[in-house]
C-alpha cells in the first residue's frame, strides 16, 4: 500500500484518498457544446412554432365559424326566398282572382302562367281551380324523363316541354278535360281531350289548405311528386273571399331540386357537405338528388337523413342535436378525422320548420395552416442542422486544441518528455493552458534528473501525491562501486573525472531502468538500485539479477572505449541482496527522498564491498540464490558475518545465466568452474579439509588466476594445522 499526505493529517492510504468523479458518465466537449446548443434550441423553436400554430389554430377556428355562419345565413336565406319568390307569384295569382274571378278561368289566363313557369326553372306547375263548379287551368312543365302523361297516359310528343291543362265543368253538360303539348317555343305539338274526368281540385291539399287560412299563404309539407318521382312542396292561397267563402285558390307546385343544386355549389370547404331535414329527420335536400328519394317496393319514399350511409351527416346530426346557437360544433368520425358541424334551424317566420345542417373536415380550414406549419417545421429544422453543423465545425476548431492538450497531458502521465509543446490557438485561454503545460513539462524533466524515474512516472500515472511514510515490502536492492576510484581521481582532473563518472552512471543506470528497476540514489560513485518498490515486480529477484550481468558486460564495452582514449580500465563491483525492508518516502517538509531501509539495505551494501575480498564482480545473498537459481548460473563463496545479524549467510557469486537468450549465458568455463567451487565448498563445509584442500588444488590448477582458490587452500592449510 502506498501512502501519501493529505495537508498536515497523519499518514493516510492510497485507497482513501485517491480523489473520485462524483459522475457516472463523461461527455466530450464537443459532444456537450452541440448537446447544450440543441437542448436551448430545438425547445425554443418548438415552443414558438408551437404558438404561432395554436394562435393560428385559434385565428382559423374563427374563420371557419364565421364562414360555416356565413354559409348558413347564405343558404338559409336563399331557401326561404326560393319558396317566397314563388309564393309572391301565387300571391299575384291570387290578387288576380280578387280582383276578377273570370280572369283566372278565362283560357288567356294559361300564357301568363307558362311564362311564369318558363322564368322559375324551379316550378313545377302554376294552377288555379274554383270552388263553384270545380273548373281547373294549370301549366307544367314537363319533366326530363316522363314518356307518358295524363289521366290515360297519353304518349308525349318528342318535342314537347310543357302542358296546358284546362278542366272544365259546364252546370250543365258533360265536363272536359284537355292537354295541350307546347315546344320550347311555345307551339302547339297535340292535343288530347278527356271525357269525364277523375281530378276535383276542391279536394286536393292546396284547394283545402288555402281554405283553412283565409288570405294566408300556404305551404304544404314537403311530399313526392307522383307525375315526376320529385320531393317538392305546393304554395297555395285563396282568393275571392265574399261572404264568408272562398270562390277558388292559386297554387304552384316546387320542386327542391334547385335548392338541392344550390347547396353543391355554395357548401363551405373543399370537401364540405350542406343538407336540409324537416323537424322529423326527413331529407328536404342533399346536394346528390337522388338520395332525397329511395324505393321502398313500387313506392318512391322520402328518406330520412338517420337512414343515410353518409357518416358525415350521421356524425353532424348528433354532434348538432341539442346546441343552441350557431356555433360549430367539432366531431372525430369513424374515418378518424375531425369535421366541424353545425346545425342552423330555419327562423320561426319563414314558415318552415327546417333544419341546415353543414358538415366540413376541420383541415378544409387549417389543413393549409398545418402545412405550412410543417413546412415551418422542416425549415426549422433544416436551419438548425445547418447550425449544429457550423457549431459542430466551431466546436470542432475549439475542442481541437484542447484534444492536443489532453493527448500531451496524458504523454506527460506517462512520462514520455520529449519534444516541444506546441498548440496554436488564437484563444486566450488556450494559449494560457499552452504555456502552463509547457513550464510544467520543462520543470518535469528537471526533476526526473533528482527523483526516481519509475517514482516519478507512478505519482504522474495514478495521481497520488507523496506524503512521509512506508511500508514493509521485500524488494532486492542493489549496490555498485568502481574499483581504484579513488587512485583514478588523483590522476585526471575534475573535468575528465566527471566525464568519466558519468558515462559509468550512464551505463549502469540504463541497464536497471531496461529491467524496471528504480535508481534510488548515487552515492559519489555508487548507485543504490530497488526492485519491486515502488512498482510491484513479482520478479525482481531475476529482474535485478539480469541487471547486474548486462551492466556488467556494458561496463567492459565502456573500459574498452575509454581504453582506446589512453584511460586505464575500472573495475566494477555489485552486491544484490532481496528482503523485507521499509520503502516510503523520508526526509523534511522541505526536502523528502523515496528510499528503502533497514537491515536488508546494509546488506546489499555489504555485498558490493565484499567482492573485494574474493576477488568476485558480482555478489549476491543466499536469499537471492534461493529465489533464482534455477535460471542462473552461481557459486558458493562462503559464510560471512553481518554486523547485526547473529547467524552468518551465504553469500555467492553470481556468473551468467544458464541460457544463452539474453546474450548474458555462462560460459563453459564459468560453468565447469561453478561445478568444481560447488564440489569444493560443500567438502569444506563438511569440515573433510584434506579433501577440499584438493579440490581448491585441482581448481587453482585448471584456472591459475582463481583467487578465490588461493584463499580457501591457506584456510584448508591452517585448519589441518590447528587439528593436527
Amino acid at each position: 500500500m502506498r501512502f501519501i499526505q493529505r495537508g498536515d493529517e497523519n499518514i493516510v492510504p492510497e485507497s482513501s484518498a485517491t480523489p473520485r468523479n462524483r459522475y457516472f458518465w463523461q461527455l466530450p466537449l464537443q459532444i456537450g457544446i452541440i448537446s447544450a446548443f440543441v437542448l436551448l434550441t430545438v425547445p425554443s423553436i418548438l415552443g414558438i412554432i408551437w404558438f404561432v400554430y395554436h394562435r393560428n389554430l385559434v385565428v382559423m377556428r374563427h374563420v371557419a365559424d364565421d364562414e360555416m355562419a356565413r354559409a348558413s345565413e347564405a343558404m338559409i336565406s336563399e331557401s326561404i326566398e326560393l319558396l317566397n319568390s314563388v309564393g309572391r307569384t301565387v300571391d299575384l295569382l291570387a290578387g288576380v282572382g280578387d280582383a276578377d274571378l273570370e280572369a283566372l278561368r278565362k283560357p288567356e289566363v294559361l300564357p301568363v302562367l307558362l311564362k311564369a313557369v318558363r322564368n322559375s326553372p324551379q316550378i313545377y306547375s302554376f294552377y288555379a281551380g274554383f270552388d263553384k263548379d270545380g273548373a281547373f287551368n294549370q301549366v307544367i312543365r314537363i319533366p326530363n324523363g316522363v314518356r307518358t302523361f295524363g289521366q290515360n297516359d297519353t304518349p308525349i310528343p318528342d318535342r314537347a316541354r310543357y302542358v296546358l291543362r284546362r278542366l272544365i265543368r259546364p252546370m250543365h253538360g258533360q265536363s272536359i278535360e284537355t292537354y295541350d303539348y307546347l315546344s320550347e317555343e311555345g307551339a302547339t305539338l297535340s292535343r288530347e281531350a278527356v271525357t269525364s274526368p277523375n281530378y276535383d281540385p276542391r279536394v286536393r291539399p292546396f284547394f283545402l289548405g288555402a281554405r283553412v287560412s283565409p288570405g294566408d299563404r300556404v305551404t304544404s309539407e314537403i311530399y313526392t311528386f307522383l307525375s315526376t318521382g320529385k320531393v317538392g312542396v305546393t304554395i297555395s292561397r285563396g282568393f275571392g273571399y265574399k261572404g264568408g267563402g272562398m270562390a277558388g285558390a292559386a297554387a304552384a307546385d316546387l320542386t327542391l331540386d334547385s335548392l338541392s343544386e344550390f347547396l353543391k355549389r355554395h357548401a363551405p370547404g373543399k370537401r364540405g357537405i350542406a343538407i336540409i331535414v324537416d323537424d322529423s329527420g326527413r331529407l328536404v335536400a342533399h346536394p346528390d338528388p337522388e338520395k332525397v328519394l329511395h324505393r321502398e317496393g313500387n313506392q318512391l319514399v322520402i328518406t330520412n337523413s338517420a337512414a343515410l350511409d353518409d357518416l358525415r351527416v350521421r356524425g353532424g346530426l348528433r354532434a348538432g342535436a341539442g346546441r343552441e346557437g350557431h356555433t360549430p360544433s367539432i366531431f372525430t368520425g369513424s374515418d378518424h378525422k375531425q369535421y366541424f358541424a353545425s346545425l342552423t334551424p330555419f327562423p320561426a317566420n319563414s314558415g318552415r320548420r327546417w333544419e341546415l345542417l353543414i358538415v366540413v373536415p376541420v383541415d378544409d380550414f387549417v389543413g393549409e395552416l398545418r402545412q405550412a406549419t410543417q413546412q415551418v417545421l422542416l425549415i426549422g429544422l433544416v436551419t438548425l442542422l445547418i447550425v449544429i453543423c457550423g457549431i459542430r465545425g466551431l466546436s470542432k476548431a475549439l475542442t481541437s486544441s484542447i484534444d492536443r492538450l489532453i493527448e500531451e497531458t496524458q504523454r506527460i502521465r506517462r512520462f514520455e518528455l520529449d519534444g516541444d509543446l506546441h498548440v496554436p490557438s488564437r484563444i486566450k485561454e488556450i494559449i494560457h493552458l499552452t504555456n502552463a503545460m509547457r513550464t510544467v513539462k520543462t520543470a518535469l524533466r528537471s526533476v526526473a534528473n533528482f527523483m526516481p524515474r519509475t517514482l516519478v512516472r507512478d505519482l504522474l500515472s495514478t495521481g497520488i501525491g507523496l506524503g512521509r511514510g512506508g511500508e514493509n515490502r521485500v524488494i532486492t536492492v542493489m549496490f555498485t562501486d568502481l574499483a581504484n576510484f579513488s587512485s583514478l581521481a588523483e590522476k585526471v582532473c575534475p573535468q575528465d573525472l566527471t566525464l568519466r563518472t558519468s558515462d559509468y552512471l550512464e551505463v549502469v543506470s540504463q541497464e536497471i531502468i531496461q529491467q524496471r528497476g528504480t535508481i534510488d540514489k548515487y552515492i559519489g560513485d555508487s548507485v543504490m538500485a530497488l526492485w519491486n518498490a515502488p512498482i510491484l515486480d513479482g520478479d525482481h529477484c531475476e529482474h535485478a539479477c539480469i541487471a547486474a550481468l548486462r551492466a556488467a558486460r556494458a561496463f567492459q564495452e565502456s573500459n574498452d572505449r575509454w581504453a582506446r582514449k589512453g584511460w586505464e580500465p575500472l573495475g566494477l563491483r555489485i552486491g544484490l541482496h532481496a528482503d523485507s525492508v521499509v520503502v516510503g518516502v523520508i526526509g523534511s517538509p522541505e526536502h523528502m527522498s523515496y528510499t528503502a531501509l533497514g537491515d536488508g539495505v546494509n546488506i546489499a551494501a555489504r555485498l558490493e564491498g565484499i567482492n573485494k575480498v574474493y576477488g568476485t564482480s558480482i555478489c549476491v545473498s543466499g536469499a537471492i540464490h534461493d529465489a533464482v537459481s534455477q535460471r542462473f548460473v552461481m557459486r558458493p563463496l562462503d559464510h560471512v558475518a553481518v554486523k547485526g545479524r547473529s547467524v552468518p549467510i551465504l553469500i555467492y557469486e553470481l556468473m551468467g545465466t544458464l541460457t544463452d537468450e539474453l546474450e548474458i549465458g555462462a560460459s563453459e568455463e564459468q560453468r565447469e568452474k561453478a561445478r568444481m567451487t560447488d564440489a569444493a565448498f560443500q567438502a569444506w563445509m563438511k569440515r573433510d579439509f584434506q579433501k577440499a584442500r584438493a579440490l581448491y588444488q585441482l581448481l587453482l590448477d585448471h584456472f591459475p588466476s582463481e583467487g578465490l582458490a588461493r584463499l580457501y587452500l591457506n584456510r584448508c592449510n591452517l585448519a589441518q594445522s590447528d587439528v593436527a
